[in-house]
């Protein structure tokens, strides 16, 4: 092991026994921080994948009852407009009658 002390000049052969030393650490410590990001990213990835499949779901099912909900309404709507078709009918019919006109689909 090298001793240094204050008064002492790091050679260029000190620096570099001094590199050869920690660079096994350093590397290792670099590829220990690699597989942690790795893995980071890996579950990231999969927790926003988590998500996206619930709001789809949940995207789904909102559409879903909105069209259920418009059908309602459009099966209402359709309802209430053959209800005064016909009641128009009625009260042309009825006006005919009292007047004496001939109904032209009926002849």
């Amino acid at each position: 092991m090298i001793c240094y002390n204050s008064l002492h000049m790091l050679t260029k052969d000190d620096l570099k026994a001094i590199l050869d030393t920690i660079s096994p650490y350093i590397d290792a410590r670099a590829r220990t921080t690699e597989t942690l990001m790795k893995a980071e990213i890996v579950s990231s990835e999969e927790r926003q994948a988590k998500r996206l499949a619930k709001a789809k779901e949940e995207l789904e099912a909102e559409i879903l009852a909105s069209r259920a909900a418009a059908k309602v309404e459009s099966v209402t709507l359709q309802a209430k407009v053959v209800k005064r078709i016909n009641q128009l009918d009625e009260r042309v019919e009825a006006l005919e009658k009292q007047a004496d006109i001939p109904h032209p689909h009926k002849h």
